[in-house]
């Protein structure tokens, strides 16, 4: 498990992960993320894109991005 709160910069998140950020300051590519790689993200600083994931982040709220 990835043990930082934040991230900075951009991240491709990786089949197999559990990211324990609550913060990612650049954009967030999760389309080969696992289901549950992301349950304490809040906020994603850039572009969040999810296309294809059928995973939840269940605590994110904010994205500067699209």
């Amino acid at each position: 498990m990835k043990t930082n709160k934040t991230h900075i910069g951009a991240l491709v998140a990786e089949r197999g992960e559990v990211y324990d950020f609550t913060e990612i300051t650049g954009t967030l590519d999760a389309k080969k993320a696992d289901a549950n790689a992301f349950p304490k993200l809040t906020t994603v600083g850039g572009s969040a894109h999810f296309r294809g994931w059928t995973g939840s982040a269940p605590k994110l709220t904010t994205v500067g991005g699209y």
